[in-house]
């Protein structure tokens, strides 16, 4: 395997997976709502769960979602119904609260099995997955098994990055969203980046 190709395949990986998507904007607002230490959970679902739906679809299930158009489309709009209700829910959530002790609570929790699962109806997950595998799969040397491995290995790096980092910036600004108007403004602002980032993927099945 030469090693350019891995270096692209990384940079590509985290230049990707750094960008606003339902994943990142989740945990942005799981973020706001739990801190970021309270949130880790949940971000352990993404970076478990969307290296290993990429390890599936490179050992041949890319293929079979490919083949059967009208599959991915289905958990496509599975995942855009979805995103409908989180964007309802986290646009209309209360204001957090402050403690007795000046700590802030409140706010949905969110769960290690609801993200893990979640990746199978992202569409911008579906995308990137079946992209990724069919471009690399034959650029990375050796077996199905190696190659996939390699996707893995890749992904998870960039998945904990990526989700860590989104993760923080919500935390940043938790105690902002004790404020009923700021609280709004952001709930609002958030749900409307979640429905906008996956119209490029719905629109002509491009991640971008």
């Amino acid at each position: 395997m030469e090693e350019n190709v891995l270096l692209g395949l990384f940079f590509m990986s985290l230049a990707v997976g750094m960008t606003p998507g339902p994943n990142n904007l989740i945990l942005a607002s799981v973020g706001a709502s739990m801190g970021f230490f309270g949130g880790l959970r949940a971000a352990a679902g993404v970076i478990l769960g969307f290296p290993a739906m990429i390890f599936l679809v490179s050992l041949g299930m890319g293929s079979l979602l490919l083949e059967l158009g009208w599959l991915l489309w289905v958990l496509k709009g599975l995942g855009f119904v979805l995103l409908l209700w989180i964007a309802w829910k986290i646009a209309n959530a209360p204001p957090l609260s402050v403690n007795d002790e000046g700590g802030v609570e409140g706010g949905r929790r969110y769960y290690f099995w609801e993200m893990f699962v979640f990746q199978w109806v992202n569409p911008k997950a579906l995308a990137m997955t079946t992209a990724f595998a069919s471009a690399y799969t034959t650029k990375l040397g050796g077996g199905v098994w190696w190659e996939a491995s390699v996707l893995w290995m890749v992904f998870s790096v960039a998945a904990a990055v990526s989700t860590t980092s989104w993760l923080f910036l919500g935390s940043l600004i938790r105690r902002l969203l004790t404020h009923k108007l700021w609280s709004r403004v952001y709930g609002l602002l958030m749900a409307l980046l979640l429905l906008v980032s996956v119209i490029p993927v719905l629109w002509d099945g491009l991640f971008v």
